[in-house]
């Protein structure tokens, strides 16, 4: 809504700013760890590491493409972003820079780190999603099958299945241990399309809208 990052409780009740991003834009992406940090992209292309005791930015990183996508690892200790030119950028908490070698995707719709930490799944405007192996810093694997842009994709708990959305009207379970796809859901509402999927972060069921 604006260049301001508020942070409300679950009650709507109160509420405090967040640093402050130094810019008229648009805040394009926000993402939590697990140990309670904060990062946002705005769409100048900046991503912001915010210090959680005082709220004040303590790392920016400034020069990229327009970021629209942000996931952490499970760990917390390092952050992939996603560009609309198709690249993916992984940055840890101790100031490690990595690029993954270019995609074929000319926007990053969505990014999410398996469970383990190993692998890091990406949907873009294209047909195919791309799990790439963090460590190896390559492509691991890739799965097609939406017949149109994928705009999600979500883990489970357990890192065996991948959850993907598609301008298809489709929603997707993959099964990752075998590279391929395990089943395929028409949306319920032919008139409209599923934008996002997330798996619940311990048990087997997932949210879709």
């Amino acid at each position: 809504i604006d260049n301001e990052i508020k942070v409300f409780s679950y009650d709507h009740k109160t509420y405090y700013k967040v640093g402050d991003q130094a810019s008229d834009l648009s805040i394009t992406a926000l993402a939590w760890n697990l140990n309670g940090e904060l990062a946002s992209a705005d769409s100048e292309g900046s991503i912001y590491f915010w210090n959680k005791t005082d709220k004040s930015s303590y790392r920016r990183i400034k020069g990229l493409n327009p970021v629209f996508s942000l996931s952490w690892s499970g760990g917390g200790d390092w952050l992939a972003a996603g560009d609309h030119k198709g690249s993916i950028w992984l940055y840890s908490t101790s100031g490690q820079t990595i690029k993954l070698p270019k995609s074929r995707a000319k926007f990053i719709n969505d990014l999410s780190w398996h469970p383990n930490g190993d692998l890091l799944a990406a949907s873009g405007k294209h047909k195919q999603i791309q799990v790439w192996n963090f460590k190896a810093n390559k492509l691991a694997f890739t799965l097609n099958g939406h017949a149109d842009v994928v705009s999600s994709v979500s883990w489970n708990c357990d890192g065996n299945y991948l959850l993907s959305t598609g301008d298809d009207k489709t929603f997707r379970l993959w099964d990752c241990s075998k590279k391929k796809q395990a089943e395929i859901y028409q949306y319920y509402d032919s008139s409209n399309k599923p934008n996002l999927a997330r798996w619940h972060p311990s048990e087997n069921c997932f949210a879709l809208g």
